[in-house]
Formats: C-alpha cells, structure tokens, sequence
C-alpha cells in the first residue's frame, strides 16, 4: 500500500487553475491520484494534470516523486506521452502536468473489441517496446505498464495505431494496484522489486492480451493468481 494518506481535494480543484492550467474536468480518481483535464493558458492547449496526495509517513517521497516525474519529462519520444513540467500545488500535493492524449486506452477497446489481428498486434506491441528500450537507455523505467497505461491517439486522416504511454509508476507507490497485481512478474509475486526486465515482461503479456482478448493467469483469487504466474506456463495461443 502506499504511504500517500492525505485525502485529494476531488471536488474543489474544477474551475481552478493548477500549474497554469484552467481545469475544466475530472477525468478520474483514485486514492492515489487525481487526474484532471484542462486548458494550458499560456498557450492555449489541451493538458493533463495528476495530482498525487502529499506523502504522509515519508519525508523524502514528495521529492522522490518529482525527481522521477522531472527526469521522465527530459524524455522525447513518439510512444510517450509527453510530460511538460512538475510542481506541489498548495504547497501539499504534487503533480505533473502533461499533455492530452485524445483516443482510448487497449483496456477500453480490448473490452469492447475483443483480441485483435495478429499484425494490428505485433505493430502496437512494437512501439511500446521501442518506447520502453528508449526509457530503460536513460535509466527510467515505466512500472506501471499494461493494457491501462497504453492510449491509442486518434490522428485524423489516419488509420494507424500511434501507442502513447501514459500513467507512470512513479516513485514506487502511486500505481493503480488494482491493475498493476495482473501485470506482476514471478519475481515480484515472491517478493522482489519491479526493475527494466518486469517492463520486458509486461510486454509479452500485453501481446498475449492482444492476441487472445484476455490476460495468461486468470485466478480469481491473488493467491491463486501469484501461484500460476510463479509456477504455470500461459495457455497457447492456439489449442
């Protein structure tokens, strides 16, 4: 669990402005973050802000947050979304500001689509390793990659698939758990960290997702779930 228990502000942060943006909407919310939409008045664009409730039992977190989140915005890359700066609002939340990624995440269009054609598969799964390899070069690592924390951005005039990762795991506790426990790796269901190999991983499971429409391990219990991510191989593609 993480250790960030200081409540968001979900309802007063609409018709603010934070880290120059004008925020327009709630996009979603969690008890680890916020995340809102609205319009970078400077210059006038679409923009994301996340923000995170302030660390609470960890002194260093807050700081460990933003130097994560500003390395990560030193990062240019097609297949990654784009982080514009950082900053702590109220002097009690930080955030990041980045920018609007229009389309839907593979979770969404997964649900309402099913598994996807082997080709269409492999050219997704490519740029988010080629996204993820440009990452590990510069020492980040994603640590919260699934089909959640990948959009699919509508470009008009276009019928290709253009990855964009999104929802970072910064600072080592700020991830969705209830997505994130699908994605853990046999290392990490017996008690060791996520590192560069766990976003290797995660990319063999998110084409077999693709592929297939559904996760390798289904379990519905986590004990369950451990068990065969530690101890089974996933069923074939084809029976």
């Amino acid at each position: 669990m993480s250790d960030r228990t200081q409540e968001l502000p979900y309802s007063s942060l609409v018709g603010k402005e934070v880290g120059g943006v004008f925020i327009e909407a709630v996009l979603s919310r969690t008890e680890r973050s916020l995340v809102l939409l609205g319009t970078q008045v400077a210059v006038d664009r679409p923009a994301v802000v996340k923000v995170f409730p302030k660390a609470c039992n960890d002194t260093d977190a807050d700081e460990r947050l933003l130097a994560e989140a500003g390395a990560l915005s030193r990062l240019r890359h097609a297949n990654v979304v784009t982080l514009y700066s950082v900053g702590v609002y109220n002097d009690d939340f930080p955030y990041i500001l980045m920018e609007y990624v229009p389309g839907e995440t593979l979770k969404a269009m997964l649900n309402r689509d099913g598994a996807f054609l082997p080709v269409r598969s492999l050219g997704i799964v490519l740029q988010i390793v080629n996204a993820i390899e440009e990452m590990h070069r510069l020492g980040l690592r994603h640590g919260n990659l699934g089909i959640h924390s990948v959009r699919i951005e509508e470009l008009k005039g276009s019928s290709q698939d253009l990855v964009k990762l999104v929802g970072f795991g910064l600072a080592g506790g700020v991830a969705d758990e209830d997505d994130r426990v699908w994605y853990m790796t046999p290392e990490e269901c017996t008690g060791g960290k996520y590192t560069n190999k766990s976003d290797i991983y995660v990319c063999g499971v998110i084409l077999y997702q693709l592929l297939t429409g559904h996760m390798p391990y289904r379990s519905e219990s986590l004990e369950g779930l451990w068990d065969e991510i530690v101890s089974d191989s996933p069923p074939p593609l084809v029976h």
